[in-house]
């Protein structure tokens, strides 16, 4: 399941042509704050305000820190930066929603053959019943007709 996975997520990297994000992009070498992992959402001096992913997220003093610092240049890298990271994010997102379709067809498909097997077994313990039916009645036919033999058989091998 993993390799189908990173298979199918590759594919979808090579068809919104990204590439996965490293540790070594353009953007994290300057210390322009994007987003990445959890440990390196915060600008240095931790300012929630500059934190792309947080609530309280000011988009104008952004805007102002990158202009300031990095200039057009700076602010073209954030731009692909983040278009890069929306293309993955959306692609991965098909990617889950692909694999949970997947997983959804696959359990409706074991859901139906749970349901015909059952309706076979349960034709088939029918049957059975029929037939068990059917030797009891022929038991107890036999039963009877030998019942008086038998007695008589046994009276004898008491008195032997």
């Amino acid at each position: 399941p993993d390799t189908e996975r990173s298979r199918a997520r590759d594919k979808l990297r090579a068809y919104y042509r990204t590439t996965q994000p490293t540790a070594s992009s353009s953007l994290r070498q300057q210390t322009i704050p994007v987003t990445s992992t959890a440990g390196e959402r915060r600008t240095k001096r931790g300012d929630a305000a500059q934190d792309i992913d947080s609530a309280a997220f000011e988009p104008k003093r952004y805007l102002k820190k990158v202009l300031t610092e990095h200039g057009v240049a700076g602010l073209l890298r954030v731009d692909n930066e983040l278009v890069s990271q929306v293309r993955q994010i959306d692609g991965d997102m098909k990617t889950m929603v692909y694999e949970n379709y997947s997983r959804f067809i696959s359990a409706s498909e074991t859901i139906a053959r749970m349901t015909q097997d059952a309706g076979f077994m349960d034709a088939e313990m029918a049957k059975l019943s029929q037939r068990v039916n059917g030797i009891s009645t022929k038991t107890a036919a036999v039963n009877a007709q030998f019942a008086q033999r038998r007695e008589q058989i046994q009276r004898l091998g008491r008195e032997h």
